[in-house]
């Protein structure tokens, strides 16, 4: 069974665990809402001086797990200079002892979902969610939580590089096979999103 975990931190961080395999879930008919923290970081971690001149603060920002260097928040920017021929995010990331921010360019077009880490996964749903490709970004880092979770080893750090593709692959065979068609429709339309941007 799919369990969606709420932890309550510096955000509402997201997180699935599965007890058995995908092919054999009791997946629910229509996952929930809540995969994404949708307001900024509490200010410790984020101010106005971190955006740099001109950017776009994008609403979106992972939260991190307390104290877990493999895990620190983010918050997610459109440059001053956004060209969609080569869209670029910033990813900005705040360390747990209040050092300086770590800032990561996301080439959008270079992200390979077959090997990506939280960070590029979600930005990848943002940008799709942005152009109006996808509903919500729950379905995306549902993917990856799936797939990281199976990894092996599995060490609990969003920058570990995992198959979304095939875990979305999962999620649409195990839809069909045991009749919930809302999720196989989910994932099939996401599937679908991420191949025509794929370049």
């Amino acid at each position: 069974m799919l369990h969606l975990i709420r932890e309550y931190s510096y955000g509402t961080t997201y997180s699935s665990t599965t007890n058995k395999p995908v092919s054999k879930m009791e997946a629910p008919i229509s996952l929930p809402q809540t995969g994404y923290y949708k307001d900024p970081i509490p200010s410790v971690f984020h101010s106005k001086e971190d955006c740099g001149v001109g950017e776009t603060y994008l609403n979106c920002a992972l939260s991190g797990s307390e104290g877990d260097p493999n895990n620190l928040p983010c918050n997610f920017y459109k440059p001053a200079d956004y060209n969609e021929e080569d869209p670029v995010y910033i990813a900005r990331l705040y360390p747990w002892d209040g050092s300086e921010t770590i800032v990561k360019e996301i080439h959008l077009k270079d992200v390979d979902l077959t090997h990506a880490n939280k960070i590029e996964t979600f930005a990848y749903g943002i940008y799709l969610k942005d152009k109006g490709e996808i509903a919500n970004l729950d379905d995306i880092l549902t993917a990856y939580d799936h797939a990281h979770d199976n990894a092996s080893p599995c060490t609990k750090s969003n920058l570990n590089k995992v198959d979304v593709i095939s875990a979305i692959r999962e999620f649409m065979e195990a839809g069909l096979k045991q009749g919930y068609y809302n999720q196989y429709v989910d994932y099939l339309a996401l599937f679908n999103a991420i191949e025509r941007n794929r370049h």
